[in-house]
């Protein structure tokens, strides 16, 4: 599992579940929008900033379990579309405590050092997935990243880092876009937002797809793991 050969499967198993990638972006960037238009004429950001949080979550655990849906082809049934929706509901509180669980760690770890908070941040980089995919909770989602990356972390680090540098790309050319657009009228103000949120939602799908296809990959290797089709 090089992270080259890692990257390359990514980009395929994205271009495969290229729809659903575009359905997953243009939701989240028209509730953004919304909300954005919400915000300017009500006033008042939190519950504005909770609810675009929840979707966010909630369309990230969608993309993960239908990616990795498509990678275990014939080993199950597709659940039914109400059957999906509330599994993804019933995990977005677990994702969040999990997320929150997970930065507390990792803040524990860069107090003694910067290098231990990236170190942890990257061994519990499947976390997330272990909750979209399996339902762990948070401390059986973040053991289970740790123990899938036990002698792939360097690997791994070759197929996150190049991923983050893009996520952090999109946003800056978005925080750009953003600023250029102050000032004008409100139209062109949800336009530049509705384009930013695609770009960092797109930036941010191609780096949950690799997750997914690591997670399935990693277990795959446990011995005690059921054998899984996927991508080889």
């Amino acid at each position: 599992m090089t992270p080259r050969r890692l990257l390359a499967d990514t980009f395929t198993l994205f271009r495969q579940h290229l729809r659903t990638v575009v359905r997953v972006c243009l939701t989240y960037a028209a509730t953004f929008v919304g909300s954005m238009a919400l915000v300017s004429v009500l006033g008042g950001s939190f519950m504005a900033a909770a609810s675009q949080l929840a979707i966010q979550l909630g369309l990230s655990i969608y993309l993960m379990r239908e990616v990795a849906e498509g990678l275990r082809a014939g080993a199950r049934a597709h659940p039914s579309d109400a059957g999906v929706l509330a599994s993804v509901l019933t995990r977005i509180p677990v994702l969040f405590f999990m997320f929150l669980l997970n930065a507390l760690v990792i803040m524990g770890g860069s107090l003694l050092f910067v290098l231990p908070g990236l170190y942890l941040a990257l061994c519990t980089s499947l976390a997330p997935v272990a909750v979209a995919v399996d339902g762990k909770g948070p401390l059986a989602s973040l053991r289970a990243s740790y123990t899938l990356m036990q002698g792939y972390r360097l690997r791994m680090l070759g197929v996150v880092l190049p991923l983050v540098v893009t996520m952090v790309l999109a946003s800056t050319v978005g925080d750009g876009l953003m600023t250029l657009t102050q000032g004008l009228p409100t139209p062109l103000v949800l336009a530049a937002g509705f384009v930013t949120t695609l770009m960092t939602m797109a930036a941010l799908a191609l780096y949950e797809t690799a997750l997914v296809l690591a997670y399935q990959r990693l277990r795959e290797r446990q011995p005690t793991a059921p054998s899984t089709p996927g991508m080889a």
